[in-house]
């Protein structure tokens, strides 16, 4: 690799913190940081999904590369079966930032 790529590679870097702290900001400015949140979820023995409430739910935008696929989806249905139609919004909000972050 040359020094021109490592330039490059820090730069690109540089870019995605400064626009995950810029949207961070962006989402406290307007009490939007809650609807990234992802709750750890299990199945109860009857096969009903519920929270993990011995994790702590994990922030997506700065803990994105801790999180899982399948672990946005389990608490996008979590969200789904038991959330009132404001968190419902937030599932989807959740899934189209991951989409946007891979």
């Amino acid at each position: 690799m040359s020094l021109g790529d490592k330039n490059e590679q820090l730069v690109d870097a540089y870019n995605v913190t400064m626009r995950l702290v810029e949207m961070s900001e962006h989402f406290k400015r307007f009490d939007l940081q809650d609807v990234f949140y992802i709750v750890k979820t299990i199945l109860d023995p009857n096969g009903a999904i519920q929270q993990d409430t011995s994790k702590e739910p994990l922030y997506l935008v700065d803990d994105y590369s801790k999180i899982s696929s399948q672990e946005i989806h389990e608490s996008i249905r979590f969200f789904h079966v038991y959330g009132q139609l404001s968190t419902v919004v937030q599932s989807g909000v959740q899934d189209a930032f991951y989409k946007f972050s891979h």
